[in-house]
């Protein structure tokens, strides 16, 4: 199995790949971010998503496409860009520049199960990209081709809000962290789920 996780930033959506390609070498996990912050995160390649065409053939093809677009276009917090905009009465408009490109990987590669991860308030944004989300656990909204993961009980960031000083240069990626809980989840379902249409 070969595993991309786009936009990977800390690795936390692929981090159960990893760990199971160290302990028995039956998959290979491609990060992509560009991000210079990141590049010493295991398995990352410094590729920017948006100039897709310039790389996206340089790599194996994958069996899974894991993705976590920035959410701060979309996060509904006092500080984020949205809020911001209302409260000054301004009309506020994503940018979608970085989900297009992830779609158009999807669509381009065209991996068996492909699974991208925002917030509650990326729904009305995303969804015209990628169709209704998949599932919903806690404050993960996750769109895609995959089996339904077991419902979680995790809360957004719990681990790492701690951690994320304003003055830390890796604050958005870890409370952007994608908990080990789903990425488990998701590697169990590829191993339990061996026929595509028993779930589509």
């Amino acid at each position: 199995m070969i595993v991309w996780d786009l936009c990977s930033g800390l690795g936390g959506w692929s981090e159960a790949f990893l760990d199971w390609e160290h302990r028995y070498g039956e998959n290979t996990v491609y990060r992509f971010d560009n991000s210079d912050l990141v590049k010493d995160v295991p398995r990352t390649f410094v590729e920017d998503v948006t100039q897709w065409l310039d790389w996206v053939d340089d790599y194996p093809a994958p069996d899974l496409i894991l993705a976590s677009p920035p959410c701060v276009e979309f996060s509904q917090g006092y500080s984020a860009p949205r809020p911001k905009a209302q409260r000054a009465g301004i009309e506020f408009f994503p940018d979608l520049t970085i989900a297009k490109a992830v779609r158009d990987i999807i669509m381009h590669v065209k991996p068996r199960w492909w699974a991208v991860e925002n917030v509650k308030g990326s729904i009305e944004d995303l969804s015209p990209l990628y169709g209704r989300p998949r599932q919903i656990i806690g404050p993960y909204v996750l769109w895609g081709n995959f089996p339904l993961l077991p419902n979680l009980n995790i809360t957004r960031g719990w681990k790492t809000k701690k951690d994320a000083w304003s003055t830390d240069p890796l604050r958005s990626r870890k409370r952007a962290l994608v908990p080990i809980e789903i990425s488990c989840a998701m590697l169990d379902a590829w191993f339990e789920q061996t026929d595509l249409t028993r779930w589509l």
